[in-house]
């Protein structure tokens, strides 16, 4: 006869729970199994854990390429740039100036932003013309044909 190791009652010897408190009963042999697999688990080495390096953000020093733009400065390039003719020609000086990289960002932006408007703008515009050209043709041949006469 055994003694169950939770509740201290006597428990026959082939049976695998107790019949008093329902805890698992476990024999010697399988109690030494179950210490040596615990000494081998807790001898394996186990990587640390990962760790991230600290963010770095730092502002860039006054004057460097990298240095931010202040949103007067976003203000100020953008009524630049609306300017007809010398707008323009500021906008491709700053996209390909190497003094700063935001200003050089925001007028290269600017640029690919203004093709697009403008290649959308002669596409709608010949659409409109084709069609206003499809919609007066008729009349047209019909006056030179002296269809109409208002005399």
């Amino acid at each position: 006869m055994a003694f169950c190791t939770a509740c201290g009652a006597q428990i026959p010897d082939d049976v695998k729970f107790c019949t008093s408190c329902g805890a698992e009963v476990k024999k010697p042999a399988q109690e030494k199994q179950n210490q040596q697999a615990n000494t081998q688990q807790n001898n394996t080495f186990a990587p640390p854990p990962y760790q991230q390096a600290p963010y770095n953000n730092a502002v860039p020093p006054e004057g460097s390429p990298f240095s931010l733009m202040s949103v007067g400065q976003y203000i100020g390039l953008f009524f630049l740039y609306s300017l007809p003719c010398i707008g323009f020609i500021f906008l491709i000086v700053f996209c390909f100036s190497g003094t700063n990289e935001n200003r050089k960002r925001f007028s290269r932006g600017l640029l690919f932003y203004s093709l697009i408007i403008t290649a959308i703008g002669v596409i709608i515009s010949l659409v409109a013309s084709a069609s206003i050209v499809a919609f007066i043709t008729p009349y047209l041949d019909n006056i030179m044909n002296g269809g109409y006469s208002y005399y």
